[in-house]
């Protein structure tokens, strides 16, 4: 394998616009048997002149005359940034191609790829180094699971405060349907530079705190994934679904709480910074947190092999008695937020007997579901909106008469319009449902 600068000085040497690994053809208007030195396999630089003034693209040929894109970047190494030697070819040479030494051909690489995926500035004493030494840090992979509104992301909150892992060294992403794996771990895109375009590394979140932590590694950081079955999770994950398992020992040059196996990516490993050849690992100081609702899990089902490496909490749906929350009024309604959410949940789980479909306990009404406004009570908006509509349209979707007076022969339009406009208030409601609000 042989190593080329390849030199184009007024910017009339011009390539395709070929995305990175694909090859492209070259055409140079003076000279078109240019690159007949070059083999199958040899790496070759592109300095332009011009107005780019910089080493920006890297090829490895395809024979004499195709070249294979590797990167491109919008910056890449300045004439100012070359090596010596470098600008002494450039600023003497007749040729288009010349060959230059592997060590020259690597430096150059080498700052390109650090202008396209930046690294935090290090040296080989002070780089973080994975340790088999004891870590100060036990990373957790929790998924807090639980019914709508019971508080699954008040109480990610309250576990990041606990263990002191403030905003900025915190990355959040919710999961949906059309979330990807490019969007989670980064992807290349085009950008438009001066009416060029070039192609840059951007990273997802996965990558952004990955980075974070790997070179922080004496802070605490976190992900959080919200609603995590609402994407497909395993697919959203790919490749690097492996590094959920992590040391419970020390294992070589690991110490308890890396990734137990590595991923191999060039780009994600030269965007983060991990040490050539090693792959990359998620860091003991790197914890993962996810939400989960029950009652969502006709969206995408998390299979088992992805949940074995997750521990599982139940999010309790109780609300005390004696709690603000439980005692705050429903406007149009004489009765307690508390006292409604507890009998229509008794309804919702009869519901789920009567009619054998047993999922309908995950379509109980979180605690928090609804609070109340600056008045300090539930306003008749939100409740008509947002509570009755739930039920009608979700949680008694199959069973509407077990609590709606005539529920089989009314809309949920008209539902609606007696309680919020019409001011009937508790008559909506089976004469039962009512009895049980109003007991002591």
């Amino acid at each position: 394998m042989k190593y080329y600068l390849l030199i184009s000085k007024d910017n009339s040497l011009m390539f395709s616009y070929a995305i990175a690994g694909e090859s492209t053809s070259c055409s140079i208007s003076n000279n078109v048997n240019t690159l007949n030195p070059l083999a199958n396999g040899d790496k070759v630089v592109l300095y332009k002149g011009g107005i780019f003034n910089a080493c920006s693209m890297i090829f490895t040929a395809l024979g004499s005359n195709r070249l294979r894109k590797e990167i491109e970047v919008s910056a890449g190494v300045s004439y100012e940034s070359l090596p010596s030697d470098i600008k002494r070819i450039i600023d003497t040479s007749r040729n288009f191609l010349v060959e230059i030494s592997e060590a020259d051909f690597s430096d150059i690489e080498q700052g390109i790829m650090n202008s396209a995926f930046p690294r935090v500035a290090s040296t080989s004493s002070s780089r973080p180094q994975p340790t088999a030494s004891p870590s100060d840090f036990k990373p957790e992979q929790i998924i807090l699971y639980g019914v709508p509104g019971c508080g699954k992301s008040h109480k990610v909150q309250l576990m990041l405060d606990e263990w002191e892992i403030p905003e900025e060294r915190t990355r959040r992403v919710v999961f949906s349907p059309d979330y990807c794996s490019a969007d989670f771990l980064g992807q290349i895109l085009p950008t438009d530079v001066n009416g060029s375009v070039r192609y840059e590394f951007k990273p997802g979140p996965f990558t952004e705190i990955l980075r974070k932590a790997y070179h922080d590694q004496t802070h605490e950081y976190a992900l959080v994934i919200e609603e995590i079955n609402r994407g497909n999770a395993a697919a959203i994950f790919s490749e690097v679904f492996q590094l959920l398992d992590r040391l419970k020992a020390p294992k070589g040059q690991y110490c308890a709480g890396w990734s137990e196996y590595c991923v191999h990516n060039d780009i994600l490993q030269s965007y983060v910074g991990f040490p050539d050849g090693e792959g990359i690992r998620l860091p003991p100081n790197l914890t993962l947190l996810a939400t989960m609702n029950t009652s969502d899990q006709n969206v995408y089902t998390l299979d088992n092999a992805f949940q074995r490496r997750w521990d599982m909490r139940l999010v309790s749906n109780k609300l005390d008695a004696d709690s603000d929350q439980y005692k705050v009024p429903i406007e149009g309604l004489d009765c307690s937020w508390g006292k409604f959410r507890d009998e229509v949940n008794k309804i919702i789980v009869s519901s789920s007997a009567s009619t054998g479909l047993s999922s309908l306990e995950d379509k109980r009404l979180g605690a928090w579901f609804v609070e109340a406004d600056d008045s300090e009570v539930i306003p008749k908006d939100t409740f008509a909106y947002k509570v009755l509509k739930y039920l009608w349209d979700d949680a008694l979707k199959m069973d509407r008469p077990i609590l709606f007076k005539n529920g089989l022969e009314r809309t949920l339009e008209d539902v609606i319009e007696d309680y919020r406009d019409h001011n009937l208030g508790p008559a909506i409601f089976i004469d039962s449902f009512i009895e049980a609000l109003t007991a002591k």
